[in-house]
């Protein structure tokens, strides 16, 4: 009977010791969580929790997937449900064992596969960095698959070891840099309602030299030999698992009429699918233009997606033959991504009048801070609108007078004006999020400081400078100030 009391003590021992370190391991894992950027958390862990059999295509590849392919966009305008399991600098051996980590809950009709990493990025064997293997794999499950990939990952890059790939020995010493969101996962991983897609390209690309290209014969560029075995790999399990499998390029300034040719010669080998969105062909049909569609060079903003997804979605339906319908999974989350639109459009209203009406919302806080004046172009109308956000001080008359304001969840925080210097300390969201106001008017300091969780965020420009933040995410939707002393001119970073 002792040695039995024994043993029962010492399983419960054993037990309660790997609960503990499960907990404090998943402390230790980055979670690379910064609001509308995508993130292992919410990605992966809402693709485990959905209802298996239930997503018709699968979208695969680096940020370029992430950034490209909308599951809410492609289920609002032709009833198909997918998922985007992409993720920054993934590589196509990555790729291959999230696909069949995928097959094991799901029964995709379709793999839509993103080609850039088929071709050199990085100067490493994997032709990624540990950092981004370490973020694709951390919250893959235990299992052959996860075992596998690593193994794979090892026998590519011979300088690194299996247990770099165990958390709690990789992640071991990264108490010294915790996060609120570190201790928060089970929050982030409910924020999955993009479905892996990756809202947080909000801006215009400056660039003027990419053009997109003409089909002509020209020479091919080589597919980097490990990563050609993993899209082999690829193309052999859809078969096995009579899956269509598209490749792509997305618009990049990277895209060439060589690596066109390569997967092109690839897709007439393999009878497989192959769309390259960076064709003259491509841009004509989706009215895509690359300084107002793209985000920067590499990746598209969320107009441009829009246009993306729904040319994949007439892929889908047309060649394909992908039927319509109805899922809650996906239409629950409908009014979330026009929100997440909402939230982009902001940083590109210059009309101070249309973007304190914009602001105007419980989602949102606001931030206000004057440097050197705010006085001389303030007017009735701007006032006005002011007030319906329920700021009640009139800067009419208020020459180079300091002023800030806080307005969280359409209440006004804190207010205050006056002809010497203003600061203040604070939180929002409850006490988890930390900032300092400044506000000094022309003749006491001339400045203007926001920084929320230490990051500085004001334009710091003359007049009256604005931050709003995203309540939930705590993600910054834009930071602008507008010259309410002459002109009203915008001005951001």
């Amino acid at each position: 009977m002792r040695k039995i009391g024994s043993l029962i003590k010492c399983t419960v021992f054993l037990l309660l010791l790997c609960l503990v370190l499960k907990g404090v391991t998943g402390i230790l894992v980055p979670k690379n969580y910064t609001g509308e950027w995508s993130s292992p958390v919410p990605t992966y862990s809402g693709f485990y929790n959905m209802e298996k059999n239930t997503v018709d295509v699968v979208f695969l590849g680096s940020s370029h997937a992430y950034a490209s392919f909308c599951p809410q966009v492609l289920y609002d305008n032709y009833g198909i449900t997918s998922y985007n399991l992409g993720m920054g600098n993934q590589n196509i051996l990555l790729n291959y064992f999230w696909l069949k980590e995928a097959l094991k809950t799901q029964s995709p009709k379709a793999v839509v596969l993103e080609g850039t990493f088929l071709f050199p990025r990085v100067d490493e064997p994997a032709n990624t960095t540990e950092a981004a293997l370490q973020k694709s794999l951390s919250y893959m499950k235990w299992s052959s698959n996860r075992i596998n990939a690593i193994k794979a990952i090892c026998k590519a890059d011979t300088g690194q070891k299996f247990a770099d790939y165990i958390p709690n020995i990789r992640f071991h010493d990264r108490w010294k840099e915790l996060h609120e969101e570190d201790f928060s996962a089970g929050d982030i991983e409910s924020r999955n309602e993009l479905k892996g897609y990756s809202s947080g390209f909000y801006g215009y690309c400056e660039y003027k030299q990419y053009k997109p290209y003409g089909l002509q014969e020209d020479s091919c560029e080589e597919m980097l030999p490990v990563m050609k075995e993993y899209l082999d790999k690829i193309a052999e399990l859809c078969r096995e698992k009579n899956i269509e499998l598209i490749l792509t390029l997305t618009p990049s300034a990277g895209a060439s009429t060589k690596r066109h040719n390569a997967l092109r010669k690839y897709s007439e080998e393999k009878e497989i699918l192959f769309y390259d969105f960076n064709t003259k062909d491509a841009f004509s049909e989706m009215n895509y233009n690359f300084q107002t569609d793209n985000s920067d060079t590499e990746h598209p903003n969320v107009w441009g997606a829009a246009k993306i997804t729904d040319k994949i979605g007439q892929i889908l339906k047309e060649t394909l033959g992908l039927p319509a319908h109805e899922d809650t999974q996906w239409s629950s989350t409908s009014d979330f991504y026009k929100d997440k639109l909402y939230d982009a459009g902001i940083s590109h209203i210059d009309d101070i009048y249309d973007y304190l009406d914009a602001i105007d919302n419980d989602r949102y806080t606001v931030f206000m801070s004057v440097k050197d004046d705010s006085s001389y172009s303030m007017n009735e109308t701007i006032v006005n609108a002011m007030n319906q956000l329920g700021l009640r001080t009139d800067l009419r008359g208020r020459f180079r007078e300091s002023y800030y304001a806080v307005i969280e969840e359409g209440n006004v925080l804190y207010e205050q004006c006056a002809d010497g210097p203003l600061e203040y300390v604070g939180s929002i969201r409850k006490g988890r999020t930390m900032f300092k106001i400044i506000s000094e008017g022309s003749a006491v300091g001339n400045s203007s400081s926001i920084c929320v969780e230490g990051r500085e965020l004001s334009v710091n420009s003359r007049g009256l400078n604005i931050v709003v933040i995203d309540n939930e995410s705590c993600s910054v939707i834009d930071s602008v100030c507008f010259d309410t002393c002459d002109g009203l001119a915008a001005v951001r970073e």
